[in-house]
């Protein structure tokens, strides 16, 4: 390409490109790059639809969370106010086994894993209404219990039965307000 075409077509770039100056996103030679690379121009282009996308997206909520988060406590003034919660499995049944899931919180990463799970706890398990004579299926409540993450807690209840299954915090996580603890999920096995 001759001398007089490169100048002329570098003028031309430089005109196209707006002003360059200390305080542009882009040099003079990205500008350049951009107006003459087929890959770049449609790499810009597909930049510009995912920004397009992405601003159409909703908020992320940051909101209370619902039911779909598992149950979370109220707020407990006492760290040690023994907590219960109790699931009623509408009459008795053979119980080969109770998983307790952890609560998991992507917003917060790390730290909404295992999010609320009792630093001290108990598992029951009571074959009638009035509650009377528990079976103990796990007891964590001498010692804090290392949070479990995001990975499944499984008790063996070596053949026990029963209607009602009750997870019982003994020992509570701080909050702003007090002390809360939380289960994403506690399921049975049924024999």
């Amino acid at each position: 390409m001759p001398r007089s075409a490169r100048i002329a077509l570098l003028l031309f770039a430089a005109v196209n490109c707006g002003p360059v100056s200390a305080t542009s996103a882009l040099s003079f030679a990205d500008h350049t790059a951009r107006l003459f690379s087929p890959k770049i121009r449609a790499a810009e282009r597909r930049l510009a639809e995912i920004e397009e996308v992405v601003a159409s997206l909703p908020e992320l909520y940051s909101g209370p969370r619902g039911s779909r988060f598992g149950f979370h406590s109220e707020t407990i003034p006492n760290q040690f106010e023994p907590h219960s919660l109790d699931i009623d499995l509408g009459r008795s049944w053979p119980i080969d086994s109770i998983v307790a899931i952890p609560v998991h919180l992507p917003t917060r990463g790390v730290s909404g894993e295992g999010y609320g799970f009792p630093l001290r706890f108990k598992i029951e398990v009571f074959k009638t209404t009035d509650r009377g004579n528990p079976e103990l299926v796990a007891d964590h409540t001498s010692a804090d219990f290392e949070n479990p993450g995001h990975y499944p807690l499984h008790f063996a209840t070596h053949g026990t039965s029963g209607r009602f299954v009750r997870f019982t915090s003994t020992k509570h996580l701080p909050s702003r307000t007090g002390f809360i603890w939380g289960s994403r999920r506690t399921d049975g096995s049924l024999g």
